[in-house]
């Protein structure tokens, strides 16, 4: 019998200007991870929150995220001027993703990497563009 048990983590990100409506919002990262107790691999989909509104990034990652403070933006190779950022790890697979505001628009970067590649050279893909709705 495989035994699942679900960890459901909120990771509070810094507070941003929202210019959709309101004066002050949080973009809150939600990392959903399933596991089995066998194999002990998570599976999870994270999602953001912006404006009360959820967008779901990334589903069935075999990876573990944690939210980025901005004082360290530069070691993951995230531009100042990204609202948040968040990456992930698990046996030796990474991620890191950041967000671009602009306007009513967040641009949403990714890139992947192992643990014997030099993250110095990391190349961020535009993932998705995501459109705010007006409050």
């Amino acid at each position: 019998m495989i035994r699942r048990f679900c960890i459901t983590v909120f990771l509070f990100c810094q507070a941003a200007v929202c210019q959709a409506g309101t004066p002050n919002a949080d973009y809150v990262w939600h990392s959903d991870s399933k596991m089995q107790a066998e194999m002990e691999i998570p599976e999870t989909t994270l999602s953001l929150m912006c404006n009360k509104q959820i967008f779901v990034i990334l589903e069935k990652q075999t990876v573990t995220y944690s939210e980025i403070d901005k004082q360290r933006y530069a070691d993951f190779k995230v531009p100042a001027d990204a609202v948040t950022a968040i990456s992930g790890w698990w046996a030796g697979y990474g991620q890191t993703i950041y967000v671009i505001r602009s306007g009513q628009e967040l641009k949403i970067y990714y890139t992947e990497y192992g643990e014997e590649e030099n993250p110095s050279p990391l190349t961020f893909t535009l993932l998705k563009t995501l459109t705010l709705k007006s409050e």
